[in-house]
């Protein structure tokens, strides 16, 4: 069955959430995203709170082609100035808070 356009919106942006069954999937194997993959979904889900205003003062972001770029792979901006950096890094086990903050 086709969805319409609205139902589209309303999943893009978590306004709807389908009914669901139990599958035994208890989380989304974001381990077996790309590093490209994983960079992607970083900067689309920045953007997204750059664009509801509920990422501080950034105004703009910017995916680096991932070539050459030093370890930078989003670049954020405030009213057309360098404001962050964004470095992805793939980790096998989850971080302590020691850890995160060192």
């Amino acid at each position: 069955m086709k969805i319409s356009e609205e139902q589209i919106q309303n999943e893009l942006f978590g306004k709807y959430k389908p009914l669901t069954v139990e599958s035994g999937i208890t989380n989304f194997p974001f381990s077996d995203l790309s590093d490209r993959e994983f960079e992607l979904l970083s900067y689309l889900l920045i953007k997204e709170k750059i664009e509801t205003n509920s990422f501080g003062n950034h105004s703009d972001i910017a995916l680096m082609q991932g070539v050459g770029e030093r370890g930078r792979d989003c670049v954020l901006y405030q009213k057309g100035e360098v404001s962050g950096l964004i470095q992805c890094k793939k980790y096998q086990a989850r971080f302590t808070k020691p850890q995160f903050l060192k």
